[in-house]
């Protein structure tokens, strides 16, 4: 038998709370992503967009090729933890699968990327370390600010 003192939480600190739960999700994200760097799929599209000619054009061309693949599927329980990006690509995946999809393209890019979470959805914040915006990208949707 395994027992674990965490200690007590102040029910008004919950914000503290969800900040550490968020950043153990995204410290597995990452690693997955990472990992994903590899495959056939994020090489091909992150040497492709990086012959664009700006920054920007760089990341938007990231999410149109992805985007080409988009096929949303619903949230249920039987939804596979960790989808391949090949799976992504053939069968379709849910926010946390596209997310970290792009994540493994642009950080293999050297964009500086950050996990947003709201209440049932993740999408990525995207910046790099000389240029002047930055863009949320959604399964499929893009914002650039700045």
């Amino acid at each position: 038998m395994y027992v674990f003192l965490v200690g007590s939480i102040d029910l008004g600190q919950g914000d503290l709370l969800l900040s550490f739960l968020n950043n153990q999700k995204d410290k597995s994200y990452e690693r997955v992503g990472e990992y994903w760097q590899e495959s056939e799929f994020v090489e091909s599209v992150s040497y492709i967009c990086s012959l664009q000619k700006t920054e920007l054009e760089k990341v938007k061309c990231v999410h149109s090729s992805v985007n080409n693949f988009y096929n949303y599927e619903s949230h249920d329980f039987y939804n596979k933890l960790r989808k391949s990006p090949e799976e992504i690509i053939e069968k379709g995946g849910i926010c946390r699968d596209y997310s970290v999809l792009f994540y493994s393209i642009y950080e293999k890019m050297n964009f500086e990327c950050n996990f947003i979470h709201k209440p049932q959805h993740v999408y990525l914040n995207v910046t790099c370390e000389d240029c002047d915006f930055c863009c949320d990208i959604d399964m499929n949707l893009i914002q650039c600010f700045g």
